[in-house]
């Protein structure tokens, strides 16, 4: 994993106009970065994320799935919510 890594929420969900997060993180992987960051809170991240894996083909299942690519990477992800599991004593 590379020591600095790309993440998702100021970098890709408030691009300015003209801006394709998607091509910010095929850049990214271009220049080497391994480590990605996203989380559902982010707007429209995990579907950019998405999108530029599909272009790399590191969706497992689909057609031409670079695998060694795929494992080459970390893709973190994290939620807002957060719902404590309930203990009842008997």
């Amino acid at each position: 994993m590379t020591t600095l890594g790309l993440g998702g929420q100021a970098s890709l969900q408030w691009t300015p106009d003209g801006i394709i997060p998607e091509q910010i993180i095929l850049k990214a992987m271009d220049l080497g970065v391994t480590y990605f960051d996203t989380s559902n809170v982010y707007g429209p991240s995990q579907l950019n994320y998405g999108k530029a894996f599909r272009t790399r083909h590191l969706i497992p299942a689909s057609a031409g799935y670079d695998e060694a690519g795929r494992r080459s990477m970390v893709l973190a992800s994290k939620t807002m919510v957060r719902m404590p599991r309930v203990r009842t004593r008997m």
